[in-house]
């Protein structure tokens, strides 16, 4: 598909040090690569000529940007919305939402990661990394959502929470081996942060099998 963006205020976040950080001007777009980007009336209308049959957006009182990236999210949690609140992080964790967590099924987590792609669609993400369970069927959710996507599977190690506080987990490692074989998720991988030796040995082991 090629379209014709126009009458935009284009934020196109690579103005140099001086320079505007946005202008009014027109932007082009052809099939998944944006070729045009400028003030320049003459050089758009001469864009527009070359791309009959383009689709023209007019952009007047808005703003085109880049795409946001959201870096950290749970998109399937969308379902636990005021699902509990107002209370201690742990006593929300073992009450409420890894018991909630431990009955989904992967259509759940489906629904509620494609309601999540929606809102942040919506919202002007088009980016995100993403944890959590059933990681595979958050896939399924961005791919039909067309969204950018960099999936982790989850992993809860530990004595606290224990496997028995958090069922999802012991689950979840069968589900993160069939997500990486099935659809070549990345797998659990050590990052470098500073944590105690007793954190990051286990995840080596983990992220190793």
């Amino acid at each position: 598909m090629t379209l014709f963006f126009r009458n935009c205020k284009v934020l196109p976040m690579t103005a140099a040090a001086g320079e505007p950080n946005c202008f009014d001007g027109y932007v082009g777009v052809e099939g998944r690569r944006i070729a045009l980007v400028t003030a320049d009336a003459a050089a758009a209308e001469a864009w527009r000529a070359v791309h009959v049959g383009a689709r023209e957006i007019d952009g007047r009182g808005g703003i085109l940007m880049p795409g946001l990236v959201n870096t950290h999210c749970h998109m399937a949690m969308t379902l636990q919305r005021s699902y509990a609140d107002d209370m201690a992080l742990m006593e929300w964790l073992n009450d409420h939402i890894w018991p909630f967590e431990a009955r989904q099924t992967d259509d759940d987590i489906r629904v509620g990661a494609l309601l999540g792609a929606a809102e942040m669609l919506l919202g002007g993400v088009t980016s995100v990394v993403d944890m959590y369970w059933s990681e595979a069927a958050v896939f399924d959710a961005v791919d039909r959502a067309g969204m950018r996507a960099l999936l982790c599977a989850s992993s809860i190690r530990g004595s606290k929470p224990s496997k028995a506080t958090c069922p999802r987990s012991s689950r979840n490692a069968r589900d993160r081996r069939a997500s990486v074989r099935d659809w070549r998720l990345m797998p659990p991988t050590p990052v470098r942060r500073r944590i105690c030796d007793a954190g990051w040995r286990p995840a080596v082991v983990t992220a190793s099998r």
